[in-house]
């Protein structure tokens, strides 16, 4: 299924990371503030004007709204929660 985000929106898709302890425990969804997570940009609407699809970004993941679709899970954030693209 193809997604087309409307307006101002953005479609993204989170790069996850998988965290280990050293004795090889997996910590899943525990993240650090001092972390940034970042996501891929699959689709943008038609006012989107500042990122471009395949960019790296850094977003307020607060903003997010999730969007899943069979088993894959993404996100659609505005524009403007977009804080940097990552070069």
């Amino acid at each position: 299924m193809e997604i087309q985000p409307l307006h101002k929106k953005v479609y993204i898709a989170e790069h996850k990371v998988e965290r280990k302890t050293e004795s090889g425990i997996i910590l899943e969804g525990a993240t650090s503030v001092r972390e940034t997570r970042f996501a891929s940009v699959l689709a943008v609407g038609s006012e989107v004007t500042k990122v471009a699809v395949g960019d790296k970004i850094i977003l307020d993941w607060g903003k997010c709204a999730p969007v899943k679709i069979g088993d894959v899970e993404r996100a659609m954030i505005d524009e403007e929660h977009i804080m940097a693209i990552a070069r």
